[in-house]
């Protein structure tokens, strides 16, 4: 598929041509939000974005208008290069679409293909891999509600790739603005990525991050092995919803202060 793009805003730290010619290699995802391609374009990525009107979440295009110029960025977050509008496309349907262009990443699996299998509790070292894990996790959380006064309600594993081997927080597309205290989220599902029931907004994100620490150590199966105590701790703290993500990296400083050098 072929694409130009009338390029409306750039990061700080790139430069693009105001019009891009590209072609699209293959696509990378398909989900609600957007559609998602690799390109030819100094391998870059593409997302075409879905017109989906919504009151409650940010854009990504309104994200990135906010973020293009923050120097205090965290390296464990996804940065995107431009953002713009497909001015012409072999497919009709994408013409005058928005895009973000962003570059590769790779899956997780790419960096830790042994956990691809074998479950994160199965090693010696898993205490300090996993409490790093988290904690960066939790410092990208914290960003977005400082600086976008959102929450970002879609953390699983499939949203986490790494780059320079290190993982990196990918997709921005389900952000809800925190306007007000006490915004609730209430699933009645069996989306486990979100907790059953009524729960205040500001503490979904970390009880995500629990879950998708608890898919690495187990990989959903039960073992006889003990859980390291100040782990269990950790995840119990996310777990609770009634901890902010304050409350939780300041806890991880105090207690492991040598596993987060």
């Amino acid at each position: 598929m072929h694409l130009i793009i009338k390029i409306d805003s750039i990061c700080d730290d790139y430069m693009v041509d105001d019009y891009i010619s590209l072609r699209t290699i293959r696509k990378i995802n398909e989900g609600k939000y957007g559609s998602v391609y690799l390109t030819n374009y100094e391998d870059y990525v593409i997302k075409i974005l879905k017109n989906i009107p919504s009151n409650h979440f940010l854009t990504e295009i309104e994200a990135f208008n906010k973020l293009k110029k923050i120097t205090n960025y965290p390296p464990n977050l996804v940065k995107y290069i431009a953002c713009g509008k497909v001015s012409e496309c072999d497919k009709v349907k994408y013409k005058n679409k928005k895009v973000l262009l962003m570059k590769k990443y790779n899956e997780f699996f790419t960096l830790y293909p042994e956990l691809k299998s074998i479950p994160l509790i199965f090693y010696n070292d898993y205490k300090s891999f996993i409490i790093k894990f988290i904690y960066k996790l939790l410092n990208v959380n914290k960003f977005i509600e400082d600086e976008l006064n959102a929450v970002n309600i879609d953390i699983k594993l499939h949203n986490i790739m790494t780059d320079n081997k290190d993982i990196i927080v990918i997709d921005l597309g389900m952000l809800i603005e925190y306007k007000k205290e006490g915004v609730i989220i209430e699933n009645l599902s069996n989306y486990i990525i979100w907790p059953y029931g009524k729960t205040n907004l500001k503490y979904i994100a970390n009880y995500s991050v629990a879950i998708v620490a608890m898919y690495i150590l187990f990989k959903n199966k039960k073992y006889d092995i003990e859980l390291d105590n100040n782990i269990k701790i950790i995840l119990k703290i996310l777990l609770a919803r009634k901890y902010d993500t304050t409350y939780a990296i300041d806890f991880m400083k105090e207690h492991f202060p040598n596993e987060l050098k």
